[in-house]
């Protein structure tokens, strides 16, 4: 696959994400090929052998769907690459496009579209937003019919599309990038309590408010850390006005490459998501990567999670502040428990979910596509 040019395309996400970069992009540029990328960002570079091209960071969503989406359009079509991997439902007009000028289209699914559009309340009425949902229901079934390869999440969300031309690419850890790390023994230092850590959005349905008021109700010394952004200044403001938020330390937002080094400081990992339709049915990268650093994990007792990782995690009611502190003072006063479940949730990365299995799905579809040109 030597010197064949692809490129992936997002308006939404920025050039840190994960999945985008970290996995899919960085996991075809080691496979020889070359790799461009067009999403948000300051400035057009090569990183780490990706071909970064700049799209202004655009918050208007107005904006960022019917100008912004032909702006990628005309910046990716200058790569000339046989395979173009767009990540946004947004963006299924211009895979359309693609497909007529001759080109391979493959389509990123990372949520399941139709619920996730029938959560969103500020779209309007329940009324507007089935609408909304009926049309981008209709708009997948029109890019599964047309695109030759869908790239899904979860199974679930396979489960809507034609299962001869879409893979399950689930979202799991690289192994490289946190199993590499040595634990802090903090045994020497016991007067600095025990840190619970929690990655991601600071969002109210992300279980933020709960674990906040848990602080207030643990009994053992520890505090809270939070990191990433806030979902919006309101929240914030209702979240610091807590008595637990004296127990929390607002780290902000780290880098992706940072963030192993806060959790090898850390004790236990907290996601404690709330139960929403999407919710339920996703695979949680947060899980995986609390796991692979060796930290025991306190988790929603959702069915699939269960299923998932079964007597290696702590599950608990996320909306019942009661169960979350009991069973939070329980892994702190026990040391040896909390070990067990951290090594079990540990060898369950190394030989089940990681990334460097997961990958070869991405590798054999883009062989597969390629040798059909």
């Amino acid at each position: 696959m030597a010197h064949i040019s692809v490129c992936h395309i997002s308006t939404v996400h920025s050039v840190n994400d994960s999945r985008i970069f970290y996995k899919e992009c960085q996991t075809l540029a080691k496979s020889d090929l070359k790799v461009n990328l067009v999403i948000n960002t300051d400035h057009s570079s090569i990183i780490d052998g990706v071909n970064v091209i700049a799209l202004p960071n655009v918050k208007n969503r107005i904006f960022r769907m019917f100008v912004l989406s032909f702006i990628a359009f005309f910046k990716a079509l200058r790569t000339r690459s046989t395979i173009y991997h767009f990540h946004d439902p947004e963006l299924i007009l211009i895979g359309f496009l693609f497909k007529l000028i001759g080109r391979k289209v493959i389509y990123d699914v990372h949520e399941d579209l139709r619920e996730d559009i029938l959560l969103k309340r500020w779209l309007g009425g329940r009324f507007i937003t089935k609408v909304l949902a009926s049309a981008a229901s209709f708009a997948e079934k029109m890019a599964d019919y047309f695109f030759d390869g869908i790239v899904a999440a979860t199974p679930k969300i396979a489960s809507h599309f034609n299962p001869n031309k879409t893979i399950i690419l689930r979202n799991f850890v690289i192994l490289s990038s946190f199993m590499n790390t040595t634990r802090i023994d903090k045994t020497k230092n016991k007067s600095d309590g025990s840190k619970l850590i929690y990655v991601g959005l600071l969002a109210r349905i992300r279980g933020i408010k709960e674990i906040i008021e848990v602080m207030d109700q643990i009994k053992e010394n520890a505090e809270l850390w939070l990191i990433g952004r806030w979902e919006n200044e309101k929240f914030r403001e209702e979240c610091e006005a807590l008595p637990g938020f004296r127990k929390t330390r607002y780290i902000g937002y780290v880098k992706h490459d940072e963030v192993p080094d806060y959790l090898r400081k850390a004790d236990i990992g907290m996601v404690t998501l709330h139960p929403t339709k999407t919710f339920i049915e996703s695979y949680p990268i947060k899980v995986f990567e609390y796991m692979s650093s060796g930290l025991p994990v306190i988790m929603s007792d959702f069915l699939l999670w269960k299923e998932l990782f079964d007597d290696a995690a702590v599950f608990v009611d996320p909306l019942n502040i009661d169960d979350i502190a009991s069973k939070t003072d329980h892994l702190l006063s026990n040391k040896n428990i909390s070990e067990a479940y951290a090594e079990k949730g540990q060898t369950l990365i190394l030989t089940k979910y990681n990334w460097e299995i997961e990958s070869q799905k991405l590798i054999c579809l883009y062989g597969g596509l390629l040798n059909d040109k």
